[in-house]
């Protein structure tokens, strides 16, 4: 899934996401480019203004897509169906839920104008575990971690204050996601020679 949902002036109305067939790692290599071909395209309206979002989810079992904002205090988080519907048209994205433990700047931080000072709330990233007990979220100062019951919904657990709040130091971070085994988090940074971070649970974060 490609999230062309980035709006820095938030007034945007061509936002999209794109899925694509993953690539066969056996055609990848560092001295040619690999073309793939849209699946389906996704069109991203919301049901009040456009939005910046740069944080996107998939959870596959569900067949959904969460969007969650990043420059709305609360953060809110958005619903999509993953696919496109047999016939109507597409709906609008759906307002499920507001993230109010995401930790604000303090008075000092606010007077710096960088993405760890009074943007450090800001949310740039958000990924589901592949076993669906945990979600993590990715702002400029953070890294949150969210435990997700059996059977209820992702609102839900995003409501709830994040049970582990962990700073990772880095300029300006954007990028989040879970490993195959769940068990680390992989976070990285839009800079030159970003340095890729990993986090190691020591035990299941439900447990």
């Amino acid at each position: 899934m490609i999230a062309d949902t980035g709006d820095n002036s938030g007034n945007r109305k061509n936002c999209a996401l794109y899925a694509i067939a993953e690539p066969d790692p056996a055609t990848l290599a560092t001295d040619h480019e690999l073309s793939a071909t849209v699946a389906w395209r996704l069109p991203v309206v919301y049901p009040d203004s456009p939005h910046d979002c740069e944080a996107v989810a998939v959870d596959a079992q569900e067949e959904t897509v969460f969007l969650l904002t990043k420059r709305t205090q609360p953060p809110v988080l958005y619903r999509l169906p993953l696919r496109l519907p047999a016939s109507g048209p597409f709906p609008a994205a759906e307002r499920i839920a507001q993230l109010t433990g995401i930790p604000q700047p303090t008075a000092t931080q606010k007077m710096l104008p960088t993405p760890t000072g009074r943007f450090r709330a800001y949310v740039t990233a958000l990924d589901l575990s592949p076993d669906r007990t945990t979600a993590a979220v990715l702002t400029y100062g953070d890294i949150l971690v969210y435990p997700h019951r059996p059977g209820e919904p992702w609102a839900a657990a995003l409501s709830r204050t994040p049970e582990t709040a962990i700073p990772h130091g880095l300029p300006q971070a954007e990028a989040l996601c879970f490993s195959s085994d769940g068990r680390s988090l992989y976070i990285s940074g839009e800079m030159k020679s970003p340095l890729l971070l990993r986090y190691r649970f020591p035990t299941k974060t439900n447990q």
